[in-house]
């Protein structure tokens, strides 16, 4: 919940959460607030992860063939770019450029 001082009292918003992938913890200044989990980014009220195939792209409603940013389950180096054709029967696929 975020509070804040309105006129010498105190007024909170219920309607304020972090995210479930995130804690409301402090600062380095102090001030707390929702921060994202490690293995997710965002700003606290909202956390995301980068999807670990075409198929993740796809459920999240992502359905056009394209390059695209994921970082497979597992894999310890950053997210890279792939190309994911979305409209392929008994897709989506990952499609080499080689």
């Amino acid at each position: 919940m975020q509070c804040t001082c309105t006129n010498d009292g105190l007024v909170c918003d219920p309607a304020y959460q972090c995210d479930n992938f995130a804690t409301c913890e402090a600062d380095i200044n102090g001030m707390m607030g929702c921060r994202c989990q490690q293995g997710y980014y965002g700003d606290g009220l909202s956390c995301q992860t980068d999807p670990t195939d075409c198929l993740d792209l796809y459920k999240s409603g992502t359905t056009t063939d394209g390059i695209y940013t994921i970082k497979p389950a597992g894999w310890q180096g950053t997210a890279f770019q792939v190309h994911c054709d979305m409209t392929a029967p008994e897709g989506p696929w990952l499609v080499s450029t080689d």
